[in-house]
């Protein structure tokens, strides 16, 4: 790695020769460099190119974890290490350099889809691992970039915010995250669709100005993308957010000459943009030479170790690690048997295995007529099945009827069948689709049972399949197993108690019945032969687990809230605000040792904004075995003003131990750790109270705790009589987005169906008798919004009519007010979406 100085003068050096380059250039040279498809640059060395963001792991031939099972490693060095390698197999492959890096937000409500792309539940914990797997990415050397890693905030990203605005929360949750990212030099530029901004510009100019140049180095690269030909003057007016270049069918040549001739858009300005563009391809030039390789044998080993770090132990009654022995008959069950039971056979003579799967053949629903195959059908989720035969792999979906409708139908293709001559083929009309029953020919569940009685051990394999999930990240209907894995768990467990569950998932389950009457449980994500090679070493002690949960798993379906648009406040998601005792926390894992804390040592016991804290603590490992443990120093504001959660991570430490050894692991905490993000000085406020310090092996299990008084600032709460008031500082909401930011950078927000509302809570009504609002409504229909106190379904206080507004013009209304407690809560509900709300006023009159 070279030192920062060597550093600086190759970035000059490059910088220099690009300013050479641009002096030459016309402007007409300078604008065809803004586009997708890139000119040569002879002089320094830089071939055509196309520029287009491909996916992080394609062309990347090993298995390593996903951001999920990075999370649940709890390693941010072993994710540095992960990014470095799949940079170099990218390399390796000749492939595009510009990759999308992984969403960095956290995870909020676990039914929602695409939950193996987010790290952790966590902010903290995001940002460390997202922050370093993107270093990784990009590399160390600043002036010579591995690929080039990007924030893609495009029209269908995981980076889309949820229904739910929450002004501090996007502070507190997502833009930390980003910070952290940026200023440690990950990304190397972002993408933006104009699909998603282009009706925003107030919005897309915050995230590039206050968000990408604020935090990111002078040579990041913002792009504007659209999949359709934009309208006239789209490029003028990204240029003019400060945008860089344009990905897609722009026609950027002409605009922007005319921009330049009118002076919508200075030379300087696109001088800049074409300046950062080309200093990105010179520091992703491929060296000369010999075509870059690696080290395949390295890169495998990393992702064992990936996976075994990842593998984290929920429940052990001793059974695990199982003790193999001479004539030992172990049987395994479920829909992941299969290389799991072929890395056992590998240790152990007796394995035999069996999917699970009921044997079936399907029926033609209007005619009765069978098909000539019999399938192996699959529930990877309720209602979502894959059916197998010989080399015959499809999947299918229960209708509401009780049909099935089988192809491929999270892409449009579906099977049909001919009612004259029986022929199958496939159609992209879904109403041609025949609707489809089955028979079951053979109860898997009942093959199972059989295969496990016979047995001494038996491991059942179930989980989730990210293949056969809806690509579009459909919300899950219920965290239980499918119906087809319940029954399975519950006939092998008959047939045998000594059964260890596995589970191979992209999120969590509620498994209340499994953790009462199974000895033991595993959790891992899905990741092909590393990770089941990883289970097998878990299993049978060659290993221990070493992972930790980066997300809550909760007891049943209801401990969480059934409305799915509510922010993490309102909806009470994550370990930081539910209410519920969860089945397994955040932060738990077991291994194959125990560990013992001693007291905390504290360097004080008060602590001024602008100080720190040193946090000492003990830990002993009281087994026989070398094993992992994640310290975890959690903070709870036991007095506050305002809202806060829980509890809260703060910091962690991975550390291993030997056996009959002590570690001693050092904290430091500052004053600005403990900072939340007022809604209401628009600011991070360091709150005067008393905290609690924690230190534990989960966030329920907290063995060591101490208070201190943290000397900050008095927050007053609400008060309404003080004037306007933002509709985007609401404490809590649910079905309501932000649709824009206004001149004054205030987010506009937007209900977005009816009923949605937001809450403004420990407000101080002194002097407040009337009340009103300043809004915009798009529609063709008048929208009432109605004043709730206590509650969204509480007594109404009062309520506005807001007509239809023309040209997006806003409108004040206002109305009186009832007397009010001296503090209460208060909830604006909109009756209809659509409205668009900057502020709400309270007065005297």
């Amino acid at each position: 790695m070279h030192s920062a100085r060597q550093l600086h003068d190759d970035l000059s050096v490059d910088r220099h020769r690009v300013d050479l380059e641009l002096a030459r250039l016309s402007l007409q040279g300078k604008i065809a460099l803004l586009g997708q498809t890139q000119p040569a640059a002879e002089r320094l060395g830089l071939p055509a190119a196309e520029f287009t963001v491909h996916p992080l792991t394609e062309d990347v031939s090993t298995s390593f974890p996903v951001p999920l099972g990075l999370g649940s490693s709890w390693n941010p060095q072993l994710a540095l290490q992960v990014g470095a390698a799949v940079a170099d197999e990218i390399r390796a492959a000749g492939a595009g350099l510009i990759r999308e890096m992984p969403v960095a937000v956290p995870i909020e409500d676990p039914r929602l889809g695409r939950n193996e792309h987010r790290y952790a539940e966590d902010p903290l914990l995001c940002a460390k691992l997202s922050a370093l797997h993107t270093v990784g990415l990009r590399g160390p050397d600043a002036g010579r970039l591995r690929v080039a890693p990007v924030l893609w905030w495009g029209e269908t990203a995981d980076t889309n915010p949820r229904e739910s605005f929450n002004l501090r929360l996007i502070h507190e949750h997502q833009l930390t995250i980003y910070r952290a990212c940026f200023e440690l030099g990950g990304p190397a530029g972002a993408v933006l669709a104009l699909e998603r901004f282009g009706a925003a510009p107030g919005t897309a100019t915050f995230l590039i100005r206050e968000i990408i140049r604020a935090w990111s180095d002078e040579d990041t690269v913002v792009w504007f993308e659209t999949q359709s030909p934009p309208a006239r003057g789209a490029a003028t007016e990204a240029m003019r957010m400060d945008a860089d270049g344009f990905l897609g069918p722009w026609d950027v040549d002409r605009e922007l000459v005319t921009a330049r001739l009118v002076g919508a858009v200075a030379e300087q300005r696109i001088t800049l943009a074409a300046r950062r563009i080309l200093a990105l391809r010179s520091r992703l030039a491929r060296p000369e030479g010999p075509a870059a390789r690696f080290d395949r044998r390295a890169h495998r080993s990393l992702a064992r170790q990936a996976a075994r770090e990842s593998i984290v132990l929920l429940r052990n009654d001793g059974l695990l690690p199982l003790l193999t022995s001479a004539g030992l008959r172990v049987a395994v069950v479920g829909p992941h048997c299969g290389e799991l039971a072929e890395e056992l056979g590998k240790r152990v003579v007796d394995v035999q295995h069996d999917n699970g799967a009921d044997r079936v053949r399907l029926i033609v629903a209007e005619t009765g007529v069978r098909l000539d195959f019999e399938f192996d059908m699959i529930e990877w989720r309720p209602g979502h099945y894959e059916l197998r035969a010989s080399s015959l792999r499809m999947a299918a979906e229960r209708q509401p009827d009780g049909t099935l409708l089988a192809g491929k139908p999270t892409v449009g293709v579906y099977l049909t069948v001919d009612n004259a001559d029986h022929t199958i083929s496939t159609t992209t009309d879904r109403s041609r689709a025949t609707p489809l029953h089955w028979v079951t020919l053979v109860d898997g569940a009942t093959r199972g049972a059989e295969l496990a009685r016979n047995a001494d051990v038996v491991v059942l394999a179930v989980g989730d399949e990210p293949t056969a999930e809806d690509s579009r990240g459909d919300v899950r209907s219920t965290l239980n197993l499918p119906a087809q894995q319940q029954r399975l768990v519950r006939e092998v467990r008959a047939a045998n108690a000594n059964s260890a569950l596995t589970v191979f998932s992209t999120h969590p389950y509620a498994l209340d019945w499994e953790d009462n009457h199974l000895p033991a449980i595993l959790w891992t994500v899905p990741g092909g032969l590393p990770a089941r090679s990883a289970m097998t070493e878990v299993l049978l002690g060659e290993k221990p687990p070493a992972g930790r949960l980066p997300q809550t798993w909760y007891r049943s379906d209801a401990d969480v809230t059934a409305e799915l648009d509510r922010d993490t406040i309102a909806g009470q998601w994550t370990y930081m605000y539910t209410h519920r005792k969860p089945l397994y926390p955040f932060g738990h894992g077991l291994t194959y040792t125990t560990f013992a804390y001693g007291p905390l040592r504290l360097s004080g016991s008060h602590l001024r904004d602008d100080g720190e804290l040193a946090i000492s603590i003990l830990v002993r490992n009281t087994g026989f075995r070398e094993c992992a443990e994640v310290v975890q120093l959690y903070t709870r504001q036991l007095d506050s003003a305002v809202t806060q959660p829980n509890k809260q991570l703060r910091d962690f430490q991975k550390i291993v131990v030997p056996p009959q050894s002590s570690r001693t692991v050092t904290f430091r905490l500052r004053a600005s750790d403990l900072a939340f993000w007022d809604v209401l000085t628009h600011s991070w406020t360091v709150e005067s109270g008393t905290h609690e310090i924690s230190v534990g092996r989960s966030s329920e299990d907290l063995v060591a705790t101490a208070a201190i008084t943290v000397h900050g600032r008095i927050v007053r709460g609400r008060t309404l009589a003080d004037g306007a008031l933002r509709a985007s500082s609401a404490e809590v909401s649910a079905g309501i987005a932000i649709v824009e930011t206004d001149v004054d950078m205030c987010p506009v927000i937007s209900p977005t169906r009816p009923e949605a509302w937001l809450g403004f809570l420990r407000c101080s009504t002194a002097g407040a008798r009337a009340w009103g609002v300043t809004a915009s409504n798009p529609g063709d229909r008048p929208v009432t919004i109605r004043l709730h106190a206590d509650a969204h379904d509480g007594p109404v206080l009062s309520m506005l009519t807001i007509p239809p507004t023309a040209n997006g013009e806003s409108t004040a209304l206002a109305a009186d007010l009832p007397t009010l407690p001296d503090r209460c809560d208060l909830y604006v509900v909109f009756a209809r979406a659509g409205l668009r709300l900057t502020t709400l006023t309270f007065a005297a009159a």
